[in-house]
């Protein structure tokens, strides 16, 4: 016991443990051994070997006490490895226990050398009763010439036949096989033995047989009622009321009715309604039902409910009235004008000689000249002018935008060295790719704009993507949307806006 390696059961191989207490399925079934060549201290969260190597069900194990297990593992594959730790794996493939060392590994194995652990395994948290092995096929192995290991006693047949190679004779087989032999040596065909006994060459007469009983018990069979004899009393007719014992005195009735005049002891307050003064808790005054009255009864009739108002009653009336349908004569009408426009008639349009109305093509023309505008306005060469009113002439303008004599209110496009990747007009849009979460830019939201060192003929808006960060595009860009809905390789499109 003091050899013994203590094994942590892990926190999923208790768990696995009280389900199966809990189902009724105990004991739990261990069905394989894994191995691994890690070497560390075990932990109870473990659900798997650090450094697996197989899993073998060539193993086997018992219980030797309420704590201890015998456990036998064998590995004759060709494998070379140094066992570092070694578990008890469920047949629901969880791992129960977990046995590791940090100095030394347990064992080393080589491509020629076949692992045989035998080891007594303690368990301090769970009674090993609770377990079960899968097999116990591999607790030792079959014992040969060369190989130490446990073998299987020959029964007589075997023995005698003396052809099995693989199991042990006990003495006594052995003195059987021996006499077998000795007796097929003597052996004589039956054909040639004379005098032989009656019983040795025939089956008995029944007159011969000795010891027979005098009675047998019948086969299986049966009888009809009527041969039956001696039946009881209770077997042939249903009893008589007093002869049923243990009946109770009374029974509850079955299912009836009565009819009224039936039903005595009646109480008083089923056999009529109640006078008034025997009612208990009667309000002393009701709601009355809806009802109506005629005219004639209503008393108090206020004045306004009788009679129309006099003039004099009516409030609020207005101090003047708009006429009703009436007529005038011409000579009542104040305020007329003296002249009239005669009945239909037309005019001319006007000319430049002559007066006349408007004609609608001219009105159109009118229309589209703009307030305060000069028919001949003044123009100017200079384009530093600060004047709201004179024109900048359009060969001073296309002279100015061919010079190299700007300022920072316009935007410059070059195709010098470096420029014609960086400078771009205002407006100018590029699609720029992205390569961090967090960069994503909202909706109009400013970003900086490089030239991408992942992607010749691309731009991007992160700048450890970029060549440097010098290789920023020149202006205030801004998103004006994107390809995708979030991802990391979405592409922006990018706006200059100054």
């Amino acid at each position: 016991m003091s050899n013994a390696l203590t094994l942590r059961v892990t926190n999923a191989g208790r768990q696995a443990l009280i389900n199966a207490e809990n189902s009724g399925t105990l004991p739990l079934t261990i069905t394989k051994i894994a191995i691994g060549a890690a070497r560390y201290e075990p932990t109870d969260e473990q659900t798997e070997l650090v450094d697996e190597i197989a899993q073998l069900d060539t193993f086997g194990g018992s219980a030797v006490a309420d704590d201890l297990i015998h456990i036998t593992v064998r590995d004759e594959s060709t494998a070379v490895y140094s066992l570092g730790e070694f578990g008890l794996v469920t047949n629901t493939g969880v791992l129960f226990a977990v046995y590791s060392q940090t100095d030394a590994p347990i064992l080393e194995k080589n491509a020629r050398s076949m692992m045989l652990l035998s080891v007594d395994a303690a368990f301090t948290t769970v009674n090993v009763e609770s377990l079960s092995f899968g097999g116990t096929g591999f607790l030792l192995p079959p014992g040969t010439e060369i190989v130490p290991g446990v073998l299987q006693l020959a029964d007589t047949p075997e023995a005698i036949a003396g052809e099995n190679d693989r199991k042990a004779m006990t003495a006594r087989k052995t003195r059987q096989a021996i006499n077998r032999h000795r007796e097929e040596e003597n052996a004589h065909d039956w054909n040639t033995i004379g005098n032989k006994p009656d019983h040795a060459t025939r089956w008995p007469k029944w007159a011969e047989v000795s010891g027979k009983p005098v009675t047998f018990t019948p086969s299986a069979h049966n009888h009809s009622w009527n041969e039956i004899t001696g039946k009881p009393q209770q077997a042939t007719r249903w009893p008589e009321w007093n002869e049923v014992g243990d009946k109770p005195t009374s029974f509850p009735p079955e299912s009836h009715s009565h009819g009224w005049d039936q039903v005595t002891g009646k109480p008083v307050q089923a056999t009529r309604w109640p006078s008034w003064e025997e009612v208990s808790g009667k309000p002393a005054t009701f709601p009355p039902s809806s009802h109506n009255h005629p005219w004639s009864e209503v008393t108090s009739k206020p004045a306004t409910a009788t009679r129309w108002p006099s003039w004099a009653e009516v409030s609020g009336k207005p101090t003047s009235f708009p006429a009703s349908s009436h007529t005038h004569a011409w000579n009542e009408i104040s305020g007329k004008p003296t002249t009239f426009s005669p009945s239909t008639h037309s005019h001319g349009v006007a000319t430049t000689s002559a007066n006349g109305f408007m004609s609608n093509s001219d009105k159109s023309k009118l229309n589209g000249i703009q307030s305060g505008a000069q028919q001949n306005p003044s123009t100017t060469s200079s384009r530093t002018s600060a004047s709201t009113s004179i024109v900048l002439q359009a060969k001073a303008m296309n002279d100015h935008r061919g010079s190299g004599d700007h300022d920072s209110r316009y935007v410059r496009f070059t195709g010098a060295t470096g420029d014609s990747e960086r400078s771009f007009p205002v407006g100018h849009t590029v699609l720029a790719a992205r390569d961090s979460e967090t960069l994503l830019p909202p909706r109009n939201g400013a970003r900086g704009v490089y030239i991408s060192s992942n992607f010749t003929r691309c731009y991007t808006i992160d700048i450890s993507a970029a060549t440097s960060s010098s290789h920023i595009l020149l202006g205030t860009w801004r998103c004006r949307g994107a390809s995708g809905s979030g991802t990391a390789s979405e592409a922006f499109l990018m706006q200059r806006i100054g």
